[in-house]
């Protein structure tokens, strides 16, 4: 079962990309490899154990209600992008999500650049949907387990959870917070972000968050974009209350609410739902924010940077402070008559209001306020919608990782990183979430397997650098634990390496399905990924996501396989964002996908498509391309070969411009294992190793040894920051990198 695009696609067996890390190989250097010596998981042959897949499931529910019939992941794949309307149609049926009114239309007949909407006159909420739309989930089932180590945890269960956000969500409504205003959070990933979360959602609220680990500008430079400028007008939203209907009757409401009035995105129209009459500015009127913080085993207080962030943000009507009781709050915060706990807030709301309604918002409705990572230029504020958002991430949990009530997930994460909305949206599913916010490593190497022993979790997911740093301890988890539990391993952040495929595979879970997912904030979710219905191999990205036509572009804008191309998709899909904040004119959206291919949205992302598996093998940023005589390289293709070195522990490769912008050399900066040198003979063998695993155009000119390599702070190298610092140019947003000072190695 294979989901090579059907798209008519150009082959160069002679320069072909194989599963290892984007070498260029022949075509029978790439099938053998896939044979891999290793023993990866492979799906289920025995009928009995498909048909219990949802994903199976699912196929034989479209060939009933669609006369769709689809017998392998190829065909289903193929199928949700020729009838991308009537797939995200069956999705929304067959998952069970409630809607309030019908719809009348799945989706504008237009091109993806137009920004179609999507389930016209349908109207929904999204917290309504996390916490009912399986009303059979027991609720004393544990909804949240919020572990600080192995042996301290408290446990959340759904009538507990449910019930908080109610609360919450009846206290915020007391303040005057209403449908279109903005909340927003400086938080840990905690049992009380959710809930904030939650509430926000469920008065029809926007929300907006930010992880402690941010300094204040950064979190200014992200918040102050809410309130700078209108986003859009609309009809008033239905009143709330109204029936709720299961999304899978077969009936639909000719008399559902008309949609928002629009405004121009890129030149076209787009949704600017949530927003009344009057044209009211997403001002945030209420900060979430934690008092106290530890992490590495030290204990910080946010007190001065709490108040910097408040003093950034006139609009703010209350600060609730989280994580504290009232005698603990810090004194210079208790002046401001403002600031109240959450314990303090909720005693507005004793009790449960059993008449609560979840308002009624269309599917276009403004959910998050998400940011890009800001290392080129201020974040990118990107409004991501209620239905939108949702109908993604249900359609990953149950159709791609299989997700099931029975599950429990620990994906480490921040609130700062699109992984926790993500990670949110399981709650649709009634399995459990466990939350850690501390480092991972220090002063535990091996917390967080643990926590996952201990709570017995069935997915595991972390950034790959994270596991990177795990193989660096050559000690095997899976010896020390009891990890039988993990069925699914996620890494995403950036292309997990070959060795982090063998490492997983042996040393965590022997044949879990590894799932290295990529997408990203501009979607909310992933372009490709998982697949229980096909084998693990290493260094793919599985397949395409269903519903996501991608593709492989060439520089001439053809659809290529076996070569590095540029990321496109070619097809609308409903987690667009509707617009981004303060782009009257569409301009920012429209040059951040539709400059470069005509009416075909551009991901900024390298990659290349194995004609034999389908996987993806993901090759770094485009952005942060080198070019060697008219030949772009990913830098993605030289990190795998500089893994190998054990002496090396990380690197960053650049392009620097010499002799007027004329002339440009490749510097690779390495971080030497401690007690290692980079001496001369290490130097040659490196450059003689990527000359014969890549090409000669692939070694670097200059190789440099670095104390520290620049993060951002969700984990993403930082390569363009890098090329700034080497050419002499200003780093516009240092806020968003976990250790900016690591910039003054490459000042050369």
């Amino acid at each position: 079962m294979t989901s090579v695009p059907s798209t008519r696609v150009r082959r160069r067996d002679a320069q072909m990309c194989d599963d290892f890390g984007g070498i260029p190989m022949g075509t029978g250097a790439m099938t053998s490899r896939m044979s891999n010596e290793i023993s990866y998981y492979s799906p289920p042959t025995d009928n009995a154990q498909l048909s219990k897949l949802p994903v199976v499931k699912f196929m034989r529910f479209i060939e009933q209600q669609y006369n769709a019939k689809c017998d392998s992941y190829a065909d289903l794949h193929r199928w949700s992008c020729d009838d991308y309307g009537e797939f995200w149609e069956a999705v929304l049926r067959f998952a069970g999500v409630i809607l309030k009114t019908e719809y009348s239309e799945v989706v504008e007949a237009v091109r993806i650049d137009k920004i179609p909407k999507w389930f016209i006159g349908a109207h929904l909420n999204y917290a309504e949907n996390l916490l009912y739309a399986h009303r059979n989930t027991d609720p004393k089932r544990i909804a949240v387990v919020e572990a600080k180590s192995e042996d301290e945890y408290s446990c959340f269960d759904y009538k507990r959870i449910r019930n908080d956000v109610k609360r919450l969500a009846t206290s915020l409504r007391a303040e005057g917070v209403s449908t279109g205003n903005c909340v927003v959070g400086y938080l840990t990933n905690s049992y009380e972000t959710a809930v904030a979360m939650l509430a926000t959602a469920a008065i029809g609220a926007v929300w907006s968050s930010a992880s402690v680990d941010f300094g204040t500008l950064g979190v200014l430079d992200r918040f102050q974009q809410c309130q700078q400028r209108r986003v859009g007008q609309q009809r008033r939203a239905s009143p709330p209350g109204q029936q709720t209907v299961a999304a899978n009757q077969q009936s639909r409401s000719t008399a559902a609410d008309e949609q928002p009035e629009v405004t121009s995105v890129g030149g076209h129209q787009a949704s600017t739902a949530g927003i009344d009459s009057e044209g009211l500015h997403l001002d945030p009127v209420v900060l979430f924010s934690a008092v106290r913080t530890k992490y590495k085993g030290k204990d910080f207080v946010l007190e001065d940077k709490v108040a910097n962030i408040v003093n950034g943000l006139p609009s703010l009507r209350k600060i609730i402070l989280t994580n504290t009781n009232e005698t603990d709050v810090p004194s210079s915060l208790k002046s401001d008559s403002r600031y109240v706990t959450l314990n303090e807030f909720l005693r507005r709301s004793p009790y449960v209001d059993e008449n609560f309604h979840f308002a009624s918002v269309p599917f276009g409705h403004p959910l998050f306020i998400m940011f890009s990572s800001g290392t080129t230029g201020p974040p990118k504020g990107m409004v991501h919608t209620v239905g939108g958002v949702l109908l993604k991430h249900v359609e990953e949990h149950i159709l791609q990782t299989g997700f099931e009530p029975e599950d429990s997930i620990l994906f480490y994460t921040t609130c700062g990183w699109m992984m926790w909305n993500w990670l949110m949206s399981c709650f649709f599913i009634g399995m459990t979430l466990v939350l850690f916010d501390e480092s991972p490593l220090y002063p535990d190497q091996h917390i967080i397997f643990k926590i996952v022993a201990k709570h017995r979790c069935t997915v595991l997911g972390m950034g790959a650098k994270v596991y990177e740093e795990y193989m660096k301890l050559e000690s095997c988890p899976a010896q020390m634990y009891n990890l039988s539990s993990i069925r699914m391993v996620l890494s995403t952040g950036s292309p997990l390496s070959n060795a982090c495929f063998r490492y997983i595979n042996s040393h965590i879970r022997p044949k879990a399905v590894i799932g290295s997912i990529s997408g990203g904030t501009d979607i909310v979710g992933c372009f490709m990924g998982a697949s229980q219905l096909l084998p693990v191999v290493e260094g793919e990205c599985q397949c395409s996501y269903l519903g996501m036509d991608m593709a492989s572009y060439n520089d001439e804008g053809e659809p290529v396989l076996g070569v590095q191309g540029e990321l496109v998709c070619l097809k609308p899909f409903p987690s667009m964002p509707s617009h981004f904040v303060n782009d009257a004119d569409g301009s920012k959206y429209r040059k951040a996908y539709f400059d470069r291919f005509d009416g075909v949205w551009t991901h900024g992302d390298y990659c290349c498509i194995n004609p034999q598996s389908g996987g993806i093998i993901m090759l770094g940023r485009s952005d942060a391309t080198l070019n060697r005589s008219g030949v772009r390289i990913g830098t993605a293709e030289i990190y795998g070969v500089v893994q190998k070195f054990e002496e090396i522990v990380d690197c960053v490769v650049a392009p620097q411009k010499l002799n007027g912008n004329v002339d440009e050399r490749i510097i690779l900066f390495v971080m030497m294992a401690p007690s290692k040198q980079l001496t001369d003979s290490l130097k040659t063998q490196l450059k003689q190793k990527i000359r014969t695993l890549m090409s000669p155009r692939h070694v670097p000119d200059v190789v440099v040894a670095v104390d520290d390599i620049p993060y951002t702070i969700s984990g993403k190298k930082v390569e363009v920051a890098v090329k700034q610092v080497l050419n002499g140019e200003e780093v516009q947003r240092k806020t968003s990198l976990r250790n900016p000072e690591a910039l003054e190695n490459f000042r050369l």
